[in-house]
């Protein structure tokens, strides 16, 4: 079997694609993306599922809480445990992890013997792998790439998360309609095979240090005095607590509004679940653009970030729209964040 290595020269040209010439991050990269999608296919499915098995307002929005809980929870004991732990066996157990989870998620749903408690419980457990993977996937990156590539990898990173976040949701509204959430659950479980795929062949030479292991609570200590004294990390906190807290809301109760609209189905309104990854994905491509031409440079970061958060609430405030069409008081419900969800928008562009 031949492996994946990764192939490490500072003399490249930087440019925004040049990471994608090599190997293990172009391949990682690849299975990423079908992950991600996998992962957005799961989230609307689930949602769809929940809207089926309970009509309750407050069970459809526990899908989207057992979804975010456990980042808020795990995200900073995860960040500490992947500083210390080998990065490429971790991230191999967590996505064996949540492919088990998938896959005994959809051999449930297939059975029809899923009930609404189960769905968010096997939701949760997926979420958990999501807390575990983030800090991780993060911190292989300056691995993957040398240091001048570094920025044009991150931005690569963050254009497939919104590219898989832009069709994951459409993809999923189709094949709910035509197979059942039980086939989305399937194609999840079988997208983390990718990844497993390639980090098992990568090779990974673990950078050399001078300093002594840390332990798990010294490095929770020193991830929040870190955040204390950096001011930039807590206006990104700000801004993404601002937005995310109000867009949340609306997300968890889109498949309401979907299956209430008139001759409504998953793929009625579920593509809206992709509207801020469409706006993203417009927004990369403009300043990618720009760069080339040797502009961005010239732009202040704070105009490019309130145009990315214009955009952001220009996508999720039509809704409203949508939601007047509908012939059910959830739809009355939804209605109400709405309006809510492009203020953040805007509060975040301001911010």
């Amino acid at each position: 079997m031949t492996t994946i290595t990764p192939i490490v020269s500072g003399q490249e040209p930087v440019s925004t694609w040049s990471p994608l010439r090599l190997s293990v991050f172009r391949w990682l990269w690849i299975a990423t993306l079908a992950s991600n999608t996998g992962t957005w296919m799961h989230d609307v499915g689930a949602g769809w599922l929940m809207t089926s098995l309970s009509p309750s307002a407050v069970m459809v929005a526990l899908v989207q809480t057992a979804t975010s809980l456990p980042v808020f929870l795990l995200a900073l004991p995860a960040g500490a445990l992947s500083d210390i732990v080998d990065r490429r066996r971790y991230l191999i157990v967590v996505q064996v992890w949540m492919a088990m989870m998938a896959a005994l998620l959809a051999i449930i749903s297939f059975f029809d013997a899923i009930s609404a408690w189960m769905l968010v419980a096997l939701t949760f457990a997926m979420g958990i792998g999501t807390a575990m993977t983030m800090p991780a996937w993060a911190a292989i990156t300056p691995e993957l790439v040398p240091r001048i590539q570094l920025q044009s990898a991150i931005a690569l990173n963050s254009l497939g998360v919104n590219v898989a976040r832009a069709i994951g949701p459409a993809l999923a509204g189709v094949i709910v309609s035509l197979w059942g959430t039980g086939a989305v659950f399937a194609l999840n479980a079988l997208s983390y095979l990718g990844v497993i795929w390639v980090l098992v062949r990568w090779r990974r030479q673990a950078p050399p240090s001078a300093l002594p292991s840390e332990r798990f609570l010294g490095a929770l200590r020193g991830g929040l005095r870190f955040a204390r004294h950096a001011p930039e990390l807590q206006a990104a906190v700000i801004r993404g607590l601002g937005f995310f807290l109000f867009a949340s809301a609306s997300w968890a109760l889109l498949p309401l509004v979907a299956r209430s609209l008139v001759n409504g189905g998953p793929q009625a309104g579920l593509w809206r679940s992709g509207g801020v990854g469409r706006s993203r994905c417009s927004c990369w491509c403009l300043v990618a653009s720009e760069t080339a031409r040797g502009r961005f440079a010239r732009c202040p970061r704070g105009r490019c970030h309130r145009t990315l958060c214009v955009f952001d609430a220009g996508i999720v405030f039509p809704p409203w729209v949508m939601a007047g069409s509908a012939r059910h008081a959830h739809g009355r419900r939804c209605l109400d964040y709405d309006p809510v969800l492009a203020a953040s928008g805007g509060a975040n562009g301001i911010a």
